[in-house]
């Protein structure tokens, strides 16, 4: 029996070569493991590429990274907070990916030293300076043909809002090993400019945002924080103020008609002081004038003298509701021939490939080329030149 078969019996994580789908056994373990609230579809896409690729997500070495992210729904015309997942594997497993695809396609593979370059512009091999690299440059090579990247540090740096100096700093990864970082960054794109139809979709940790330190403090990320417990604390209580408002300023005013009348005069006036025939205009008393004479709530009529009191018309107005952005028009004929011929390229032979490629960067289902947007297909071009 060989190694292979007495490992597959050994445990029941294993992924079995005619399974297709996540048993409620590996969905549990994947959940101890940080993989939770995925829905089913999520969940395909994350077994397609643990199948596909030959790495074990129960051993970490490729994982799935839940983030919010700010999207609009047109039915509740407001953006909410929308679920968006993200594969990652570390730099080896992009090196044992890269390998196998290597040895699929029998050809060689070698990666050139890295170099690092600072504010003179000059590459060196070697990065002897306590002040991280501005850029790193890796080059593979795929049999005859060399694929070459540069990471910018502005670009890649992860890093965090330090309350003591009141600015962004890099993370403990990025302060202690700047230079290994970055060249992880830059290693990881030229494999993926190498083997497009095995990476695609897949990300390295060093290219993602930072996992464990603190989020940077901003106005953005309190939008898409996966934390709504101390955002809503801090922004939820204005609505049921100003839906209470009204309520308490409605019954303080028809209230205030039912106290009695304090003004003597009146109370003269309507005393049969004099005879009918007398005149009676010296007796009229003036009608007071810290009363309202009538209910504002119901025909609106000015009360004279009257201390500002709030009004319906004092109310804030709703806020506009914004009108719903224009959908981005989709890939040009142009961009659509251009895609189709750079798949080509990069081996694809059938539609399944294909839409696996596209779906992949695009983050969702892509049936066909000119379901891209504009943008879509830009980047995509861009990032498989």
């Amino acid at each position: 029996m060989s190694a292979i078969a007495v490992q597959s019996q050994a445990t029941a994580l294993a992924i079995g070569t005619d399974q297709h789908e996540f048993n409620n056994a590996q969905v549990a373990t994947l959940a101890q493991l940080g993989v939770v609230n995925a829905d089913r579809a999520n969940l395909a896409v994350f077994f397609h590429q643990s199948k596909r690729t030959g790495l074990d997500p129960f051993a970490k070495q490729i994982y799935m990274i839940a983030r919010n992210s700010k999207e609009w729904d047109p039915e509740r015309r407001e953006k909410v907070n929308k679920v968006k997942y993200t594969i990652q594997t570390g730099i080896d497993g992009y090196r044992l990916i890269a390998r196998r695809g290597a040895d699929k396609a029998k050809v060689a593979l070698s990666v050139d030293d890295t170099q690092w370059c600072g504010m003179d512009g000059v590459w060196q091999d070697v990065w002897l300076s306590p002040q991280p690299p501005l850029a790193a440059k890796v080059t593979v090579w795929r049999g005859n043909e060399h694929f070459s990247s540069v990471a910018l540090w502005h670009e890649y740096v992860q890093t965090y809002y330090d309350k003591d100096s009141q600015q962004q700093v890099p993370n403990s990864m990025w302060k202690k090993m700047p230079a290994s970082q970055l060249a992880k960054c830059a290693e990881a794109l030229a494999y993926r400019k190498a083997f497009p139809l095995d990476l695609s979709g897949i990300y390295t940790d060093e290219e993602m945002p930072s996992i464990g330190d603190p989020a940077p403090v901003s106005d953005e990320a309190a939008e898409v924080t996966v934390q709504p417990r101390i955002r809503t604390t801090s922004q939820g209580p204005a609505a049921p103020v100003q839906a209470e408002a009204p309520a308490e300023v409605v019954d303080e005013a028809q209230e205030a008609p039912e106290s009695p009348a304090q003004d003597e005069p009146v109370e003269e006036a309507q005393e049969p002081a004099v005879a009918p025939n007398e005149p009676v205009v010296e007796q009229q008393p003036e009608p007071p004038v810290d009363e309202p004479t009538s209910d504002p709530w119901t025909d609106g009529a000015p009360v004279p003298a009257a201390p500002a009191e709030p009004t319906q018309d004092a109310l804030p107005e709703p806020a506009p509701v914004p009108p719903a952005p224009e959908p981005e028009p989709t890939a040009s004929t142009d961009q659509q021939k251009q895609i189709n011929a750079k798949l080509q390229t990069m081996g694809v032979k059938n539609k399944t490939q294909a839409s696996t490629i596209l779906s992949n960067y695009a983050g969702r289902q892509i049936d066909h080329s000119k379901e891209l947007t504009v943008s879509e297909a830009l980047g995509f071009l861009e990032s498989t030149s």
